[in-house]
């Protein structure tokens, strides 16, 4: 399993947030991590079952650039890619490379990079979440992203319920998607997981909108 993290710059002042979400959803991302920050950029994260960071670099370029050709790479996880689309004159269109595909067994794996990536974003950038799509709840969210790698950290569910403020009762009922995520509980997340707020919020209200 390989993992990368490739921010690129659209040049493309009539595409929305959810234009874009849209694009790379029907282009199989829809399992990873898209940011978008200030200036026009977004950041893609995702693991995909390769062989090596230069492959799932060289496959996720060719595949967003061939749904927004408006995308310019700024920058990817792998040193060997990390240029400005400047200096080159766009290799990947030379490259006859498939949409890696959806995994959701790798896709479920994320290494500690996730958390140090969500730091370093800005207080300006948003957790984009796409309109249109089947949603889920931030309970799975929570499981598939961050529980069982805090497990593997040596926490417990009672570590996991106390740093929650939750009972074992209330902390099971998020789990089976039986409550819904308030901003208390909201913040305590992000406490928790790095991952803004404003991110378990709209979940929570996309969940809530896709059952109506």
């Amino acid at each position: 399993m390989v993992e990368a993290v490739i921010r690129f710059e659209i040049n493309n002042d009539s595409l929305t947030l959810d234009d874009i979400d849209n694009c790379l959803f029907e282009a199989g991302f829809d399992d990873a991590i898209v940011s978008h920050s200030g200036g026009g950029t977004i950041a893609i994260e995702l693991s995909r079952d390769m062989t090596s960071y230069d492959k799932l670099v060289e496959s996720v370029v060719a595949t967003v650039m061939s749904v927004i050709p408006s995308a310019k790479v700024i920058q990817a996880s792998s040193s060997s890619w990390q240029t400005s689309q400047g200096r080159y004159s766009n290799p990947f269109k030379l490259c006859n490379l498939g949409n890696p595909g959806v995994s959701v067994t790798t896709s479920r794996s994320r290494s500690q990079k996730k958390l140090e990536y969500i730091a370093e974003i800005d207080d300006s950038d948003i957790v984009d979440i796409p309109d249109d799509k089947e949603m889920l709840h931030p309970a799975r969210y929570f499981e598939n992203l961050f529980f069982h790698k805090l497990k593997a950290q040596g926490l417990n569910n009672k570590n996991l319920n106390k740093m929650l403020d939750l009972s074992m009762e209330q902390f099971d009922d998020f789990v089976k998607e039986n409550i819904s995520v308030t901003v208390t509980l909201a913040k305590r997340l992000e406490a928790l997981t790095g991952m803004p707020c404003d991110f378990w919020l709209r979940a929570q209200n996309k969940f809530d909108n896709s059952r109506k």
